[in-house]
This record gives C-alpha cells, structure tokens and sequence, in this order.
C-alpha cells in the first residue's frame, strides 16, 4: 500500500457532531486540530474515525492543507475554521504542546451509512487502528465513500 490517497483521522463523536452543524449551516472550509504529529503527506481525502462510543467511520472530506506551528498563532490564523467554542478548549486538544497541527478541509460529507468498524478492518487490511491515524491508498478510499454514501 504504497500509495497515500486518504487518511483515516481519529475524531471523539462530538466533536464530528460539531463539524456537522457547522457545514449544514454552511461553513465551507473547517479545521481539524492534533496535538499529535499526523498526517505528513498530502492526500486527496480525509475520512472521520469514531473512537468513541461507535467505533465507525463516520464520513469523509477533501483534504486541503496541513498546517504545523505555534498553538496560538494557529488559534488567531484558523480558529474560526475549527469546531472549538473558545481558546481554553482549542488548548485541551493541543495538551501544552509547543506545536499543533491543523488538518483543514472542505466538501464534508455525512455518511448516509456509517461504516463499522470491523468492516473497515476488512477493508483496510488491518487488525487494530491506529491512535495517530491511518493512510489508505485509493481503492481502499473509494470502497469507504461508496459504503458511506
């Protein structure tokens, strides 16, 4: 699986839930924050992971950018694209890190059809999934939009 079309993001479910209503009352471009070091090559899309409480996939995005720098100077170029209602929560994502990472993104799409996790497995090839995220090459991405659609 050498080639890196989509990567696989870890999101707690109300988070998502937040990017949701955010892009039904019409956001275009949203902004996905880590603390973590992910997500280091372009991909074309992102989908969304549940860790908890489903454990689905739960949709998909067209990837835009990955931006990596100072937490407070990322808050003042992109907070407004992220799902956070203040700072102090933008900064328990972030853990105190020196750096975050922002994954932005626009085009998200709810899927119609969630995607369990043990049929992702099974389409990913994989046992377990990782905290960090997953890259998935193209056939694998577009089994999971035709799954999530």
């Amino acid at each position: 699986m050498s080639e890196r079309f989509g990567y696989i993001l870890t999101i707690v479910e109300h988070y998502w839930n937040r990017f949701c209503r955010l892009n039904k009352a019409g956001k275009a471009v949203h902004a996905y924050v880590s603390g973590a070091a992910i997500l280091k090559d372009e991909v074309k899309l992102i989908f969304f992971y549940s860790v908890r409480p489903h454990k689905d996939i739960l949709g998909y995005a067209d990837f835009i950018e990955r931006e990596v720098g100072d937490p407070a100077d990322l808050w003042n170029r992109f907070g407004q694209e992220t799902c956070f209602n203040s700072f102090d929560e933008y900064l328990k994502v972030t853990r105190g890190n020196k750096s975050a990472i922002l994954i932005r993104f626009k085009n998200l799409h709810h899927g119609s059809n969630l995607v369990p996790l043990d049929q992702a497995f099974t389409i990913l090839g994989i046992e377990r999934m990782p905290q960090t995220g997953l890259y998935i090459n193209k056939m694998q991405a577009e089994q999971l939009t035709e799954l999530l659609t």
